[in-house]
């Protein structure tokens, strides 16, 4: 009785054993009459092994792809010689296993997880790959932040190739990261930030930050300006924006002689951080056409015309969505015209809010 029991619970435990799963299929596709895929899987497998899928199917390693020995998991590129029809997120088994290919609930329901968090399944030469695809809403230029143990960001990955289960991006790291940064493992959460747009189009409008100026020759300020502004946004928070219309100020001073300075056409290069982010701080230089003037009833006394440079910094909300707000405080130097005596200028700070939609 004792020896059966014992030869009963070998035989139910090896086969239990069997049955368990080592992993699962990250990707496929066919080619001709052979199926390639990419496994992951909990344990080191030979090159030209054999594992198998649901119904016995066999399928034979190639080669190794990732290993992470923190995590235990590991990549192979692996192949059938039969046209089979493998899904992402399918079981392997390490023996044949009698039964028709069926994705059990558990991972049916892991396939179609929403994108906002994922894990990187692979890391080479800059790039990474995550386990969300199209099938979970993932879109091109999506960014996701890279989260290390400590619940610390150590990295950002930019989507460009969007597969049905799977995604591939381009790792990219940020000034507001800090040093020295960590190098992005098999096996790290990631977490959805939003999608980089490539174009924007908005308004933006300007308030003076003191309304009088106490400068010689300065008075009364009135401040007025604004415009369309179109942008072009890159990768990393970078982009290059250009206002048509302008900024303007009037002083008039006493006796009533009009001094105004006008900001025409600037265009600049804004670096964004945190981005993309519901609250991202940024800086922003560029150059501006310039052009002022003292005059008194339609008669110019005196004018100057130029460029000059302008420096900015700023927070915009909502940068990884559809419509985006800005609150800026500019400054650039405005030339002084001295006239019958008197110095005429006025400050070169002006605070700007602004909206826009981007795609």
């Amino acid at each position: 009785m004792v020896t059966f029991l014992f030869f009963f619970t070998s035989f139910t435990s090896n086969l239990l054993l069997a049955q368990t799963p080592i992993g699962k299929i990250v990707d496929s596709h066919m080619l001709d009459s052979t199926t390639f895929m990419l496994l992951e899987v909990n344990r080191y497998l030979d090159t030209g092994q054999s594992v198998y899928l649901y119904g016995g199917i066999p399928v034979v390693v190639r080669e190794a792809m990732s290993i992470s020995e923190k995590e235990g998991i590991n990549y192979y590129r692996a192949y059938t010689p039969e046209k089979v029809r493998a899904l992402p997120g399918e079981s392997v088994f390490l023996d044949p296993v009698a039964k028709k290919s069926k994705l059990p609930d558990f991972e049916r329901k892991a396939l179609f997880m929403k994108k906002k968090y994922a894990t990187v399944t692979l890391v080479e030469d800059g790039k990474a790959l995550i386990n969300r695809g199209s099938l979970h809403n993932v879109d091109k230029r999506d960014v996701y932040g890279v989260i290390d143990k400590n619940g610390k960001r150590k990295g950002k990955i930019e989507l460009y190739g969007i597969g049905d289960f799977i995604s591939a991006g381009q790792i990219e790291h940020s000034a507001e990261e800090g040093w020295p940064r960590e190098r992005m493992e098999v096996g790290d959460s990631i977490e959805y930030l939003g999608n980089r747009k490539i174009l924007g189009i908005g308004f933006v409008s300007s308030r003076a930050f003191s309304q009088t100026s106490t400068k010689p020759g300065g008075g009364r300020i009135y401040l007025g300006g604004g415009g369309l502004v179109w942008s072009v946004h890159f990768r990393n928070g970078m982009s290059a924006e250009w206002l048509w219309g302008q900024y303007s100020k009037v002083a008039y001073a006493f006796p009533p002689v009009g001094f105004t300075s006008i900001l025409l056409y600037p265009i600049g290069l804004k670096k964004n951080f945190y981005h993309p982010s519901d609250i991202s701080p940024y800086g922003v230089v560029g150059l501006s056409y310039f052009r002022v003037k003292v005059a008194q009833g339609g008669i110019i006394f005196d004018e100057k015309r130029g460029f000059l440079p302008y420096f900015g910094i700023g927070v915009e909300f909502f940068s990884g969505r559809l419509f985006h707000l800005r609150l800026e405080a500019q400054y650039s130097r405005m030339p002084k015209i001295t006239y019958q005596d008197t110095v005429y200028e006025t400050d070169g700070f002006n605070s700007i809010f602004g909206a826009s939609v981007n795609w």
